[in-house]
């Protein structure tokens, strides 16, 4: 599965392979045409970021899409690993912290009806005429 290819608004090729993930003929690689590998999706957002820090073209779905994956992998379980990167990922349309916060936002509100159903249970329902 690639996250980017080559093109007009991508000077990476990013694959994921079954050991890893692969920058294609990385233009941060010491020897031209080499490809750089990683182990971990950390790694791999760490080189797509030094990628963009050098002023090469990084789609941003491409970092949005290894950004979701971290979430949902066994990696990211680790919350310090979790907030460093979200510091590091911080985009100027700050689309990953929106995700973030929408998490949160789904948290709160799964809590808040959680706690309204509880209330509605401990109700007498009907309320008897006799009751006023």
């Amino acid at each position: 599965m690639s996250y980017c290819r080559f093109g007009p608004d991508s000077d990476l090729y990013v694959v994921a392979m079954l050991d890893g993930y692969q920058c294609v003929a990385c233009r941060m690689a010491e020897v031209e045409y080499d490809s750089w590998r990683g182990d971990t999706l950390e790694e791999l957002t760490n080189h797509m970021l030094d990628h963009r820090d050098m002023g090469h073209k990084v789609p941003r779905d491409a970092i949005h899409r290894v950004a979701i994956e971290m979430t949902k992998s066994r990696n990211a379980a680790n919350a310090e690993i979790l907030t460093i990167l979200i510091f590091k990922m911080a985009l100027p349309t700050m689309v990953f912290n929106h995700y973030v916060q929408a998490g949160r936002m789904i948290r709160k509100l799964e809590t808040e009806f959680g706690d309204v159903l509880n209330e509605l249970a401990d109700l007498d329902w009907p309320i008897e005429d006799d009751d006023y």
